[in-house]
């Protein structure tokens, strides 16, 4: 009975998400209608309907708005996946990214590529060190953290905090110290945003 009543949970979270993900498509400064949405969508992804819409909506709704709107879906499932994980892991409700290392890390990763090594490898350097910086903030955690081959929970939410002041220690001097175009556009970066989502980067994530 529990499985089926949470099987159907899931069902109606993922309809509903689905259903918001569409009605969203038709909000912003030029808006368009939720029939028109559905129609452009069911054209692009089957090939289904006749063209009833002008080349702006279309524009509007397949290549600015649909990417933006997956890329936020993806975002939130990546949250809510590490979150998950974090807190099972640590046996803490109050386990997220934030309290072990985890965010100044990549944050501390992404500020030393952009201000002193560049795009080495195109579009995927930036998250790439991200995740590096992400990766070896957690190891130092878990390092401090480990007591006798042992983890305690508490002990590592602590270590955790500590390890991500230090790091946004460090990545607060580099921006200080480096050059402000590239440190505005850290900073741009470190507030997230979904404006630069294009098809060509939703692999990225």
């Amino acid at each position: 009975m529990m499985s089926s009543r949470y099987a159907l949970l899931l069902i109606s979270l993922g309809a509903l998400l689905l259903v918001s993900c569409v009605v969203s498509l038709g909000f912003g400064p030029a808006r368009v209608p939720v029939d028109v949405v559905w129609h452009i969508l069911l054209n692009k992804l089957f090939g289904l309907g006749e063209v009833s819409w002008s080349a702006g909506q279309e524009h509007i709704v397949w290549l600015i708005r649909v990417p933006r709107m997956l890329l936020g879906a993806l975002v939130g499932a990546g949250l809510a996946l590490i979150g998950a994980v974090l807190q099972a892991v640590t046996r803490n409700p109050l386990a997220d990214p934030h309290l072990l290392g985890v965010t100044s890390g990549a944050t501390l990763g992404a500020v030393i590529v952009v201000l002193h090594v560049g795009e080495i490898v195109g579009l995927l350097t930036l998250p790439i060190a991200a995740f590096i910086g992400a990766l070896l903030s957690m190891l130092l955690v878990l390092a401090i953290a480990s007591r006798q081959g042992r983890l305690d929970s508490d002990r590592l939410l602590l270590c955790g905090v500590a390890v991500s002041f230090v790091m946004m220690a460090v990545a607060n001097t580099l921006l200080f110290l480096g050059d402000h175009r590239a440190s505005s556009a850290v900073l741009f970066w470190m507030l997230g945003g979904l404006g630069l989502a294009r098809w060509e980067l939703l692999a990225v994530p």
